[in-house]
């Protein structure tokens, strides 16, 4: 009668792993070690083997990181959504203003605009290179312009101090 409960050692054990880790089949390993129960292999690879452990980790953390990115990208496609509409009803507004009053934001305005853009975007750690981009001008030539209204504003008021 065959001796159905054999116990083995932790060093064989340890043994059939490696080789199993090394690419040994499972089916090779019972025949050359003589284990005759089915799943006695598969239990030892799921409590001893590295690679079993790590990968139904790295699955269980991979499948969390995909679900937390997709999870992500629904609140950023919401936010790219909102901000567009945003955008769409804002040129709107300043078109109807435009056709009614027949006035113009031009370039004069861009300064008021970008500075107006710069201090309420400035608890949200929006840069001034971002706000100049979306104005269609470089960063250094809103300062250049800056400097100029500046200056202007100043020989203004000495003017109408001698006045």
């Amino acid at each position: 009668m065959p001796d159905n409960n054999k116990n083995y050692t932790e060093a064989l054990k340890l043994k059939v792993i490696r080789e199993f880790e090394a690419g040994a089949s499972i089916s090779h390993l019972r025949r050359k070690y003589g284990i005759r129960g089915n799943s006695t292999i598969q239990k030892w690879i799921r409590k001893y083997s590295h690679k079993a452990s790590a990968t139904s980790n790295n699955k269980q953390n991979n499948q969390e990181e995909v679900e937390r990115l997709k999870e992500r990208i629904s609140q950023l496609e919401k936010a790219v959504l909102n901000l567009t509409v945003e955008k769409l009803v804002l040129e709107s507004t300043l078109e109807v203003y435009e056709e009614e009053y027949g006035a113009r934001l031009g370039q004069k305005k861009r300064t008021q605009i970008i500075e107006k853009a710069r201090q309420k975007g400035k608890g949200e750690r929006i840069k001034m290179e971002a706000i100049c981009r979306v104005k269609g001008i470089s960063r250094q030539a809103h300062y250049q312009k800056r400097r100029r209204e500046e200056s202007k504003r100043a020989e203004e008021e000495k003017v109408l101090t001698m006045v």
